[in-house]
C-alpha cells in the first residue's frame, strides 16, 4: 500500500501522522511524507533576499519532512520524503497523479463557511480532486 502524508508546520499535520500510525498496518506499506513550500518573489524586496529566504525555508521544509518520516519509520513503516515548491493544492494533486497513492492523510483546521471559502482549503481541494481516498484529520481544539 502507498500512502501520502501531506504535512505542514501545524498541529493538524501532527494529528494526521498519529491517525495514520493508529489506523494503518505497517506490512508492505510505504509512506511518502510531502511538504509543499509556498514562496513568491513578490513577497520580497529583492531577488537576493528572495533567494536567501527560499534557501532558509527549504532547509526548514527538509527538516520538517525528515522529522515526520522518522516518526513514521519508528512506527514500522517504510518512508520517503519529498519537498516540492509551488501552490500546495496544485503540487499535492500533481504528486498524487505521478505517485498514485492508495490513500492520502492530511490535516485540516476545520474552518467553516466564509473563512473556508475566502481562504480556500487545501484538504478540501485534495478531497475533491485526488484520484484516491483521502483521510482528513482534525486536531482536537483546546478548551
Amino acid at each position: 500500500m502507498k500512502i501520502l502524508l501531506a504535512v505542514d508546520h501545524s498541529k493538524y499535520s501532527e494529528a494526521a501522522l498519529h491517525m495514520l500510525i493508529k489506523q494503518v498496518r505497517t506490512e508492505n506499506t510505504e509512506v511518502a511524507v510531502l511538504h509543499v513550500m509556498e514562496v513568491s518573489l513578490a513577497d520580497f524586496e529583492s531577488r537576493q533576499t528572495f533567494e536567501a529566504m527560499r534557501a532558509n525555508r527549504m532547509q526548514q521544509a527538509i527538516a520538517l519532512v525528515e522529522r515526520f518520516a522518522e516518526e513514521v519509520k519508528q512506527a514500522g513503516f517504510a518512508a520517503k520524503t519529498m519537498v516540492e515548491e509551488g501552490d500546495a493544492k496544485e503540487a499535492i494533486i500533481s504528486f498524487v497523479e505521478r505517485w498514485k497513492p492508495d490513500v492520502i492523510f492530511v490535516g485540516s483546521h476545520g474552518r467553516r463557511r466564509f473563512r473556508r471559502l475566502a481562504l480556500g482549503g487545501v484538504a478540501e481541494a485534495i478531497a475533491r480532486h485526488a484520484s484516491c481516498s483521502v483521510q482528513i484529520v482534525r486536531a482536537p481544539e483546546a478548551p
